[in-house]
């Protein structure tokens, strides 16, 4: 079991850091990509690893969309996103579920609710105009 209080280390640092100033919800790839040129020895293994502890400690967020590669978000508080099925760029929607909303779904079933994610499906504005 991965203990959620590990010490950053300066690969986990410098994800976090790429993560956070990125709105592209960025694959494995792309974060190895980007982090080799400031880190040569970096490998994919590290980047893997790496981003597995921050989602277990809550600090990073994956993004299913449906095209088989892991995408990943830096935004740690609730939000949802809005995925094009055409070109498959994800946005976020900073709007979430009020309070009332999920004390609602929870009243509803017999589970206890810890935490969500809500994800939307359409096409873009960009991909509209085409």
């Amino acid at each position: 079991m991965i203990s959620k209080n590990l010490k950053n280390t300066e690969q986990r640092k410098k994800i976090i850091e790429f993560l956070r100033h990125s709105k592209d919800h960025p694959t494995a790839e792309m974060i190895f990509n980007e982090l080799k040129k400031q880190m040569p020895n970096i490998s994919m293994g590290t980047i893997y690893r790496n981003l597995n502890i921050l989602i277990y400690q809550g600090k990073v967020h994956e993004v299913y969309t449906g095209d088989a590669k892991r995408h990943f978000d830096g935004n740690p508080t609730p939000h949802s996103h809005f995925i094009c099925e055409r070109c498959g760029k994800i946005y976020d929607i900073e709007k979430s579920i009020s309070q009332f909303e999920i004390e609602s779904i929870q009243r509803s079933i017999p589970h206890h609710i810890f935490r969500y994610k809500l994800e939307f499906y359409g096409i873009c504005s960009e991909c509209s105009k085409l």
